[in-house]
């Protein structure tokens, strides 16, 4: 069989299986905002924001998981960060104002994110869903449990599916 047909016959299982499970995890992050009645205690739209930032990550977990945002460590340190950072944005926001709140919160988050090789951009939009909809605790609670759910099925995936790079030696060997 040559190599393009084995790829093709994977299909299913290298992109199907990863879209599937990342829009399971987007289900079940939306129900739990829903459950939460989180917009309604937070503002009309509060969620949505959070929710694309999650959806965006769930993409580069699931569909590009070689890339430099899809480690785990790396999401996982920009999601505490987003969290914390949106949290302080949130707390400054009564005395500086929404215009200077989201300045201060993008500059920090740029900055920690990069520092501390945690690039992963949808998670500089958590932090920004804090102070543009006055997101209290409840939104570090939120945005630890979607963290720890898309790492959870992310691991999942990876024992499933992914073809990791240690395994890539012995599958040419094969071919």
């Amino acid at each position: 069989m040559r190599r393009e047909e084995k790829k093709a016959e994977h299909r299913l299982r290298n992109v199907g299986i990863p879209a599937l499970l990342a829009a399971l995890s987007m289900l079940v992050v939306a129900y739990s905002l829903h459950y939460m009645n989180f917009d309604i205690a937070h503002g009309n739209a509060s969620g949505i924001l959070i929710f694309a930032s999650m959806g965006a990550s769930a993409f580069i977990l699931f569909m590009t998981p070689r890339s430099k945002a899809a480690h785990i460590s790396k999401f996982a340190k920009s999601y505490v960060c987003a969290g914390l950072i949106g949290y302080f944005g949130f707390a400054i926001r009564p005395f500086t104002g929404i215009y200077v709140s989201l300045t201060v919160v993008m500059f920090i988050a740029t900055m920690v994110l990069v520092l501390a090789k945690a690039e992963h951009p949808p998670a500089v939009g958590i932090a920004v869903a804090f102070v543009l909809y006055n997101v209290g605790t409840m939104g570090i609670l939120v945005v630890i449990l979607g963290m720890l759910l898309l790492i959870v099925m992310r691991i999942l995936l990876e024992k499933a599916v992914f073809v990791m790079e240690h395994d890539v030696g012995r599958l040419i060997e094969k071919l």
